[in-house]
């Protein structure tokens, strides 16, 4: 039977390099003895989840394969009007995404005992940190592989040679292994997260424009795919005359192999060289997260993702306090808007975005839902400032003289004035540009007001739950045995999202199937959003909040 390791004799192990100096032991001997104290798995254990991971690898790849069939047509709808190509875009938004969810957590964690017992332990950091970067590495390697396997297939079809699907494969683990490194460098570099949060509304703006460009003539295809890493692995997989032959895609395979190898060895050099805070605030956000999930409090999850890098970057801007009584509240909305400008920013390029697509091709479905959907997250971003307010209801009761109801339904003026004025603008700029028609742009004119309040109104009633579900529906849903009452629980939560995407792509799709011209239809939709806004306005005012 092997001797167990000793942990005195690890941590006073003597140090044989010669020098007096301080010197961390190596992290191996450690780690195999808290292996050993820990019961092992047992084989049952480890075929039960080899079963679970198969089948679960087994529902992603049907899932992915059905999307691609279901969605395939709507995303095909909402690009194909604007000669929007997907691909380059896609691979942008997964590193920004990924960079983001770095500046929170990232793919090195570390509980919170282990940040205070282990972390400052005499223990090389390195030997801690570089199995899990090394895990992560592969797993998301392999993970793009296959993806970039799937993709091939799907895209040239059954008879796609086995050399262009393992250059997919190849290109598909090298972003892998760059998501990775990149997303560790964020997790680790202070001045990295800042300017991540600081870039992410204009490294939107130019994915779009990288998705144009990639779907425009030759030249500024060319350019789009040699942009970035991004559209190396493009190249790659391509086919020969849209990408230039085949010299250009080993060319772009090569560069993206050479990239992700720097990209290794940086994993490698740097993987000891995080500070113990860092790993700690991840630890506690992390707790915290989990704490508020299991109990369906989105809020507070969200509140506690965000003070992990509330503290980064925030703007700091002062307006002078009006002297009339009822603009108090539309002040402190725009106070809180200004000190946060890339919310705002969201928020108004998204209603702008949501504007324009609902009045351009008003009778394909899928413009028709993108539009609705971001119209509402524009809403939803602009209603922070009430989320606060929902946060801490006894500062308005306390300093405020009316009632709470109506303060929030002053919190709706600001973010409502702010779609109207983007979507005015967006659908103007449109119009001049030859996109919009005369008639489309009258219409979208009309409509826009009573349009923007109704989705404003159906966001505020969502937010101003607070991000939590009533504890009486939780026991309900935990008492059925077959699961079905959780149904319920979704429905609130997502109800008055469904509202208003239903309203708006009904709306949008009778005035624009009339052709949008100035008629009964048009009067009823226009009477119909009005009417809606003003019972949602009522009952916002009306109804009492679930905490009081």
């Amino acid at each position: 039977m092997p001797r167990r390791p000793s942990l005195r004799g690890v941590l006073l192990a003597p140090d044989t390099s010669g020098d007096e100096a301080y010197s961390p032991v190596e992290a191996r001997g450690v780690l195999a003895l808290l292996a050993s104290l820990r019961p092992g798995r047992s084989w049952s254990a480890r075929a039960g989840t080899l079963y679970v991971s198969a089948l679960t690898l087994a529902m992603i790849v049907g899932l992915f394969w059905g999307l691609s069939k279901r969605l395939g047509t709507l995303l095909i709808d909402v690009a194909g009007f604007y000669n929007f190509a997907w691909g380059a875009p896609a691979i942008v938004l997964v590193f920004l995404a990924a960079f983001r969810y770095s500046t929170v957590q990232g793919f090195v964690s570390f509980s919170e005992p282990d940040c205070l017992l282990l972390l400052p332990a005499p223990l090389r950091r390195k030997d801690l940190v570089l199995p899990r970067l090394g895990t992560a590495a592969i797993l998301v390697g392999v993970a793009g592989a296959l993806t970039g396997a799937l993709v091939a297939i799907i895209s040239h079809g059954a008879t796609q040679s086995g050399g262009r699907i393992g250059k997919a494969a190849l290109a598909g683990f090298a972003l892998g292994v760059l998501v990775v490194a990149g997303s560790w460098h964020v997790q680790r570099l202070r001045w990295a997260t800042v300017w991540v949060l600081r870039l992410t509304l204009p490294a939107l703006g130019l994915t779009i424009l990288l998705g144009f460009a990639q779907g425009a003539g030759s030249a500024a295809r060319q350019a789009a795919l040699w942009s970035g890493p991004w559209g190396w692995g493009i190249l790659g997989v391509a086919s020969g005359g849209a990408s230039g032959g085949a010299t250009y895609g080993i060319a772009g395979l090569v560069l993206l192999c050479g990239l992700a190898l720097a990209a290794g060895i940086s994993l490698f050099r740097s993987a000891g060289s995080c500070p113990i805070e860092e790993f700690r605030g991840r630890a506690r956000t992390r707790s915290q997260v989990v704490a508020s999930l299991h109990a369906l409090d989105y809020r507070t999850a969200g509140l506690a993702s965000k003070g992990s890098k509330a503290r980064t970057w925030q703007a700091r801007l002062r307006i002078r306090l009006p002297r009339r009584q009822i603009l108090i509240v539309p002040w402190h909305s725009t106070v809180a808007l200004l000190r946060s400008p890339v919310r705002l920013g969201w928020g108004i390029m998204l209603a702008g975005a949501g504007m324009v697509l609902l009045a351009l091709q008003p009778t394909g479905q899928g413009t028709l839902w993108a539009g609705a959907v971001a119209l509402y997250l524009a809403a939803t971003s602009l209603l922070e400032p009430l989320r606060l307010e929902v946060d801490s209801p006894a500062t308005a009761r306390l300093f405020l003289p009316w009632p709470f109801d109506k303060v929030l339904w002053l919190h709706c003026l600001l973010p409502t004035a702010i779609v109207v004025a983007a979507g005015v603008v967006a659908v103007a700029g449109a119009s001049a540009l030859g996109y919009v028609t005369a008639g489309a742009f009258g219409t979208m004119m009309l409509l826009v007001m009573p349009l923007s309040l109704v989705v404003v109104l159906a966001a505020a009633f969502s937010a101003r739950r607070g991000g939590r579900v009533s504890a009486n529906l939780i026991n309900v849903a935990a008492l059925d045995t077959t699961g079905f009452s959780f149904m319920f629980v979704l429905l609130r939560l997502a109800m008055w999202a469904i509202l208003a995407l239903v309203v708006t792509v009904v709306a949008v799709y009778f005035v624009g199937r009339a052709h949008f011209t100035f008629g009964l239809p048009l009067l009823e939709v226009f009477g119909g959003l009005v009417v809606l806004a003003i019972a949602l306005q009522r009952g916002l005012v009306a109804m009492p909040r679930a905490a009081e």
